[in-house]
């Protein structure tokens, strides 16, 4: 075999191992990314078990007077009381 064909051989197994170790750390990046986008979730719900409920009901009617562009007068009044 020419001296060609064994650089070219080994071009190929560098790739592949190139391929195998990047293949691995993508998964290990996906299951990172799984695992924070669950302690995030969590910590959320934990966060939002705290709220009263009264609280909620107020954040809720803000929240849907922001979403009027036209009822910007209410809401300065709902958020001053």
């Amino acid at each position: 075999m020419p001296f060609g064909g064994c650089a070219d051989h080994e071009k190929e197994r560098q790739a592949g191992r190139v391929r195998e170790e990047l293949l691995a750390h993508l998964k290990g990046e996906r299951i990172i990314g799984t695992a924070l986008r669950q302690a995030e979730q969590a910590l959320t719900a934990r966060i939002a078990s705290r709220v009263p409920a009264e609280a909620v009901a107020r954040m809720l009617a803000l929240i849907a007077r922001a979403a009027d562009p036209g009822d910007t007068a209410n809401l300065r009044e709902s958020a001053a009381t």
